[in-house]
């Protein structure tokens, strides 16, 4: 992420009267750092690398601690653990306890996103090898464990980010933790989150295929969890998501996610799948791109027809829409190990 502002101007700002410009300081200082040092966010002690490093620190630990905005405080927060910084930790779970308070509209809540943000980079940047690892890996194993607790917080925001953060964090029996959580979960928007976080693992857990289905067939299933639900059964190849996808077919922000994911079910989605297909695959008001995803979905499920389809919308007058057939192709020849070849712009309409 490029910066808004030299380190200089950041730590100069930082003494500006103006909230606005102090939190725009903020926001760049750890940035600025990572930039001089050409190194990845986050990173394990970076400020110990920069000469200017104990100074974009103090300026940070200020911030957290002497700052009326929770925007500004929980941009330094974040800033602290992408800089690699283990005091992150304990700062963390002072907001997520509640023995740190901020007030004002939703600074709360702000603050407790902020640190289950942090507390996820700050397990990110640790170091797993070599010699610090031994503290790296306790850092690690230690933001699992607050990760693992914000679960069952009583703050919805809270058990709505720590799910995704886990999953990022990953770990030994950190499925089954999530699985735990949303089974218990009665907030449908934080199953939302839940259910994201379970279709970043793969393969899935048996509990994990089971929590989807439950969701899918509950009454939840036509929520945003229940489709995501729905689509992580999909990339499992579980046929029970099959009824779910079709009836998504009939919602617009939905379409192309569900086409996708009809097309990875293939000959496990439904009987009445190629029909849907045809549909949009041949409907002059189906927008170009969700003609083409419908082409290669209907190409897993009856091949000839699909193709034939595909090698009609290769001659699109759009660049947009012969990209995307070769997209679909090279997604095929993939699928069947051919290295078959893919039409080129040589073979589309001038």
């Amino acid at each position: 992420m490029a910066t808004e502002l030299t380190l200089d101007a950041a730590l100069r700002d930082l003494e500006s009267p103006d909230p606005r410009v102090r939190n725009l300081a903020v926001r760049n200082l750890a940035q600025g750092i990572l930039d001089a040092l050409e190194r990845p966010s986050p990173s394990w002690g970076a400020a110990a690398a920069h000469p200017q490093g104990e100074a974009v620190l103090e300026g940070l630990r200020w911030a957290l601690a002497n700052e009326d905005q929770a925007a500004t405080r929980g941009l330094a927060l974040v800033g602290l653990s992408q800089l690699g910084e283990a005091e992150v930790l304990e700062q963390a779970r002072a907001w997520l306890s509640g023995s740190k308070e901020i007030t004002g509209p939703g600074a709360m809540a702000f603050m407790r996103e902020c640190s289950i943000i942090a507390i996820g980079l700050l397990a990110r940047a640790a170091p797993n090898h070599g010699p610090e690892a031994k503290r790296g890996l306790a850092v690690i194993d230690a933001c699992r464990e607050t990760l693992t607790d914000a679960l069952r917080s009583e703050h919805d925001d809270t058990r709505f980010q720590a799910a995704m953060s886990l999953a990022e964090v990953g770990g030994p029996g950190v499925e089954s933790k999530i699985v735990a959580a949303l089974e218990a979960e009665t907030e449908v928007e934080v199953m939302r989150n839940q259910v994201a976080a379970l279709n970043t693992f793969d393969p899935s857990s048996a509990a994990a295929l089971a929590a989807r289905r439950q969701l899918i067939a509950g009454p939840h299933s036509e929520s945003e969890a229940g489709f995501r639900a729905a689509l992580g059964l999909a990339a499992a190849r579980d046929p029970e998501a099959g009824p779910a996808l079709l009836r998504a077919l009939d919602r617009s922000n939905r379409r192309d996610r569900a086409i996708e994911a009809l097309a990875a079910l293939g000959d496990a989605a439904p009987a009445e799948t190629a029909d849907a297909l045809r549909r949009f695959a041949r409907g002059w008001t189906t927008p170009p791109v969700t003609r083409v995803r419908a082409a290669y979905a209907l190409s897993r499920i009856t091949p000839s027809e699909g193709r034939a389809l595909l090698a009609r919308l290769a001659r699109s007058l759009r660049p947009k829409v012969r990209a995307a057939v070769r997209d679909a192709h090279e997604a095929l020849a993939v699928l069947e190990g051919d290295g078959a070849k893919t039409p080129s712009d040589d073979a589309a309409a001038p």
